[in-house]
């Protein structure tokens, strides 16, 4: 199965308050930001034909050099930000003349753990099973159209900071971007996701309207139900109390 992994790198990192790209921000002695999503594709390879797409500004172009350096034998693409589209989704967008059958969207300031284990420098890229995030992900695509990968959670003063849904029996039923209330309806949030090729453009729209919370009924949407691969944690990089955290918890900070 061929699978194109997308990472969105156009932001510019205005919570980190970065004047270089927050995807290089070296987070200890050895790891930068990005390298915590290039775990999971080096971890799969062998498994799954892969390429990638970075999504990049054109001041950015050394993140791109980066993943390439990081991954030597894999394609690896480099497309500017559509400045017609907006937000994430319009970084993910982006790269739709370069989407194929089954995509996966990584980003590239945050930290996926598949399974159980001590606090690592590097991410945990196989559950109990032997499986890596890429293997779940490719397989529940085969069953559906639309994949989250999921952690459960239903504390408010989380999910109202993320892409909050619901989940119930492996599906997902409900999903809003940072909701303002009604948390109720929720138990978990995204980490990352995939889609195939025939379900992009739609998706694109739902989530350009779920970020900037315009009414729009999840149900209604063609790929309606989700699937729904459940991670073990996720963490989000983009403000630095994440960043000095995890530092105080693995013990290193970068050498000056």
């Amino acid at each position: 199965m061929e699978l194109t992994v997308i990472l969105p790198c156009a932001g510019c990192g205005r919570r980190l308050g970065l004047t270089t790209p927050k995807e290089l921000f070296k987070i200890s002695d050895t790891t930068r930001l990005i390298d915590f999503s290039i775990s999971h594709i080096r971890a799969a390879l062998g498994r799954v034909d892969v390429k990638v797409v970075v999504v990049i500004r054109p001041h950015k172009k050394e993140v791109a050099e980066h993943v390439r350096l990081q991954l030597p034998g894999v394609e690896v693409e480099a497309v500017m930000f559509d400045d017609s589209l907006r937000e994430w989704p319009g970084s993910v967008y982006s790269a739709r003349g370069l989407f194929s059958g089954a995509n996966l969207v990584l980003l590239p300031d945050s930290l996926l753990n598949v399974g159980r284990g001590r606090l690592a420098d590097m991410p945990i890229c196989e559950d109990g099973s032997g499986f890596t995030l890429v293997d779940l992900m490719a397989a529940a695509l085969e069953r559906h159209e639309v994949v989250f990968g999921c952690v459960e959670c239903s504390e408010p003063g989380i999910l109202k900071n993320l892409g909050a849904l619901r989940i119930e029996d492996g599906l997902v039923t409900a999903f809003q971007d940072k909701p303002k209330d009604s948390f109720e309806l929720y138990n978990g949030y995204w980490g990352c996701f995939a889609f195939r090729e025939g379900a992009a453009e739609s998706l694109y729209g739902f989530l350009d309207s779920s970020v900037f919370h315009r009414p729009v009924s999840f149900r209604e949407q063609s790929f309606y139900p989700a699937g729904a691969v459940i991670l073990d944690s996720y963490r989000d990089f983009g403000n630095w109390e994440a960043v000095e955290q995890y530092r105080r918890q693995v013990g290193g900070v970068p050498s000056q």
